[in-house]
């Protein structure tokens, strides 16, 4: 398992046809044209820096989603993560072990645990980690209007660190 080197590109795959990668570490740039990235990772991710500026993200992993730096690890419009084999969604609460995010729309599915830092605020959300625990902080509001289960976990916790609502009025 090697690592990708810096790939900067408009778009990074298709929904058809994602970008196959068996890497530990993963670095994809298309934050300049606002081009959106297709990803599909055979086994898990040690570290990575995913920035797709306005453009989504999909990304499939095979286990655990780790980063050990404190730097955001993606950037992007709306963010659509699934991790596969029982692996989690970063490895602890704190900078450095949770997965830091810029985005505006969330979702993530788990089997397991899920850390997260937002560095704002998200106008969609929708975690889904079964058994597992959700511990999600984000510096502003947290709001999402689908009607459709924002949070599935065993055990939840979510952390404003700025002004804001946490939902929205009269969404059932």
């Amino acid at each position: 398992i090697g690592t990708i080197a810096t790939v900067t590109a408009l778009s990074f795959g298709s929904v058809a046809s994602p970008i196959h990668t068996n890497v530990a570490d993963l670095t994809v740039n298309t934050a300049a044209a606002g081009g959106n990235q297709f990803i599909t990772e055979t086994n898990t991710l040690t570290a990575l820096s995913l920035n797709a500026g306005t453009g989504d993200i999909t990304l499939i992993t095979g286990g655990t989603i780790s980063d050990a730096d404190i730097n955001v690890d993606i950037v992007a419009d709306a963010l659509v993560v699934t991790v596969g084999g029982g692996g989690t969604f970063g490895t602890g609460a704190a900078a450095g072990a949770a997965i830091q995010t810029t985005v505006n729309d969330l979702t993530v599915t788990t089997t397991a645990n899920q850390f997260i830092l937002e560095t704002d605020g998200l106008t969609g959300l929708a975690l889904n980690s079964g058994a597992g625990t959700i511990i999600l902080t984000a510096g502003g509001a947290v709001t999402d209007v689908d009607g459709t289960s924002d949070i599935v976990a065993a055990t939840a916790n979510v952390t404003l660190n700025a002004a804001g609502d946490f939902g929205t009025a009269g969404q059932n």
